[in-house]
């Protein structure tokens, strides 16, 4: 009886545990998109209903709070493209998936931040790229199938026109918040199979998007 109670107590302390982790990854999204990515990670705390210890147990350092936020952004975006895969057409599927992660980098603001900052052995804006990709390819393949996309587009192509659109929407946002739709829409037309023009140009390589991301993206915080 007594094993049983000790085990009930320790799933019940893990269970909290966990409680206390979303809480803080969720309070934390919230307090950085506000307020950015040097925000008081006492509001964190307070917003998450836990005590600084808590905070402090779960995520030693800011860096350990930055990786889990946009560890949970690209989680959201790995299950954006599960989610467009039930879409039928091949083309509304592939648009709406690339219109959601766009979203996203408006909606969840602290996500967009950590996107072109890296933190050495902590974050790195190609943390998580490799779940990122497979719904990914699999919406480019099926819409190439159903003769939609151009069967010359890349994946690394798709990525590099979604970061071109992604990183003018921090700059742009309280300007022209929907600035970024219409450059969406250009993007997408260039991609459809009816563009005028096939580029000319060879697609960029996996190991070539790897080094440019990184020059995009140069900034180190600590």
């Amino acid at each position: 009886m007594t094993i049983g109670k000790e085990a009930a107590t320790e799933g019940t302390l893990r269970q909290d545990a966990r409680r206390n982790r979303d809480a803080l990854v969720a309070a934390a999204t919230e307090v950085f998109s506000e307020q950015g990515l040097d925000a008081s990670l006492i509001e964190v705390a307070r917003r998450a209903s836990v005590g600084n210890a808590t905070l402090y147990r779960h995520f030693p350092t800011r860096a350990d709070l930055h990786a889990a936020v946009f560890a949970e952004a690209q989680e959201t975006i790995h299950q954006l493209g599960r989610k467009a895969m039930l879409i039928e057409d091949g083309w509304v599927a592939f648009c709406s998936y690339l219109e959601q992660c766009c979203e996203l980098a408006v909606t969840n603001r602290a996500y967009s931040d950590l996107m072109m900052v890296s933190t050495p052995g902590h974050h790195s804006p190609m943390e998580g790229w490799d779940r990122v990709e497979i719904p990914m390819r699999a919406l480019i393949e099926r819409a190439q199938r159903q003769g939609a996309l151009q069967p010359g587009v890349t994946h690394e192509d798709v990525l590099m026109a979604l970061f071109s659109v992604q990183m003018m929407i921090p700059a742009s946002i309280e300007i022209a918040p929907r600035a970024w739709r219409r450059q969406l829409t250009f993007t997408l037309n260039g991609l459809h199979t009816n563009a005028p023009n096939e580029p000319a140009d060879p697609t960029i390589t996996s190991e070539q998007l790897h080094p440019i991301v990184q020059r995009l993206f140069l900034r180190d915080t600590e």
